[in-house]
C-alpha cells in the first residue's frame, strides 16, 4: 500500500531549525514537502527553494488544505493557536514537533477527524543550518495511536532512529531529560569556562572553552563507549576528600556562586561512584556530608539574593 504521505503530500507550519531540518530530511527519504507557511515569509521562501516541488505559502490553512500530513513545528506558546485557527480534515495527520507540549494542545484537529501526534527529535538546533544529516540515528519522541503510530515509527526507522514512545503525562520529565544533557551541559561548560578568569593570565571565555572542550568530548565518547558507573571521573569516583575540600575551599573565595552548583552535583555523583567501586563506604559518607555542609552554607546567600 502506498504511503499516504508520498500520496497526498508533507507540509510544515513553521520554518525555524527544526521544522527546516526535518523538512530536509523527509525530502531525503523521498517524502513530497508540498508547502510550507511561517511567520517570516523569507524563512518560509528560503526553505522551499532548497525543496524540489515545494511552495512557500501564505499562512497556515492553505498548507493545511494542500498536504495530507502537516507538521507544526512553530514555537510551543503558538501551537494551540494554530491548532485552533486551522480547519482541518478527517484522515489528515496532524503533528507537533515539541518535546514538552501535550498532543492534547491538538484537539481541535482530532475533533475534525484528523489523527493527531507528537514527533520530537532527541537533538540540539541552535540554528535553521543544521543538516538533515542531525537527524539519523538519533532517538524521536513518538506519541500517537494507531495508524498514525506506525507511520511515525515506520519514519524513524527508515531515519535510523530510537522510537521512545511517549504520553502526554511524560512529556515533561521527557524534556527535562533532554534539556539536562543539552543546554545544561552548555551552560555549565560556561560556568567552567568562567573560572579560568580567576588564575593565570585572564583569558577569554573562548579560549578557555576550546581548552575544555577535549575534556567534554572525551566524556561524551566514555558515557558512549562505558556508559554509567564506567565513565564517571575525577575526585568524587576514586573518594578523593582532600580534592573536593580544596576545590570548594577555592570556589567559596573566587566564585562562591558555583560552590552551590559543584556541591550539587558531586552529590549527584556519589551514588555512581560507589557503583564504580572506586569510593568506599566511608569517603561517600563523608564527600555526602561535605557536599551537604556546603549547600547549606550557600542557602542564606541564594535567600538573600532572591
Amino acid at each position: 500500500m502506498t504511503h499516504p504521505w508520498r500520496d497526498g503530500g508533507i507540509g510544515f507550519i513553521g520554518a525555524g531549525a527544526v521544522g527546516s531540518a526535518l523538512a530536509r530530511a523527509l525530502h531525503g527519504l523521498g517524502y513530497p514537502v508540498a508547502a510550507v507557511a511561517s511567520g517570516s515569509r523569507a524563512s518560509a521562501e528560503a526553505l522551499a527553494a532548497q525543496l524540489p516541488r515545494c511552495v512557500a505559502v501564505a499562512g497556515a490553512q492553505t498548507v493545511a488544505d494542500r498536504c495530507a500530513a502537516v507538521f507544526i513545528t512553530t514555537p510551543d506558546a503558538a501551537i494551540a493557536h494554530v491548532a485552533e485557527a486551522t480547519r482541518w480534515r478527517r484522515g489528515q495527520d496532524v503533528l507537533h514537533c515539541s518535546g514538552a507540549a501535550p498532543v492534547a494542545l491538538l484537539a481541535p484537529a482530532k475533533a475534525a477527524g484528523a489523527d493527531v501526534g507528537g514527533l520530537h527529535p532527541l537533538q540540539t538546533f541552535p540554528n535553521r543550518s543544521v543538516g538533515a544529516e542531525s537527524l539519523h540515528g538519533i532517538a524521536f519522541g513518538v506519541q500517537a495511536e494507531n495508524g498514525l503510530l506506525l507511520r511515525l515509527e515506520g519514519l524513524v526507522a527508515e531515519l535510523g532512529g530510537q522510537t521512545v514512545r511517549l504520553a502526554d503525562e511524560d512529556r515533561a520529565l521527557y524534556h527535562v531529560s533532554a534539556v539536562l544533557a543539552c543546554g545544561a551541559v552548555a551552560a555549565l561548560v560556561g560556568v567552567a569556562a568562567d573560572l579560568w578568569r580567576s588564575f593565570g593570565a585572564p583569558r577569554p571565555q573562548a579560549d578557555a572553552i576550546r581548552a575544555l572542550l577535549p575534556l567534554l568530548r572525551g566524556a561524551a565518547d566514555q558515557l558512549g563507549s562505558e556508559g554509567l558507573p564506567g565513565a564517571l571521573t575525577g575526585p568524587v569516583a576514586r573518594g578523593d576528600t582532600a580534592a573536593v575540600t580544596a576545590h570548594l575551599d577555592a570556589l567559596r573565595r573566587h566564585a562562591p556562586e558555583t560552590a552551590p552548583v559543584y556541591a550539587a552535583l558531586g552529590l549527584a555523583q556519589v551514588p555512581i561512584a560507589r557503583a564504580k567501586g572506586g569510593c568506599s563506604d566511608s569517603a561517600a559518607r563523608d564527600l555526602t556530608r561535605i557536599f551537604a555542609e556546603a549547600l547549606r552554607a550557600a542557602e542564606p546567600a541564594r535567600r538573600v539574593a532572591v
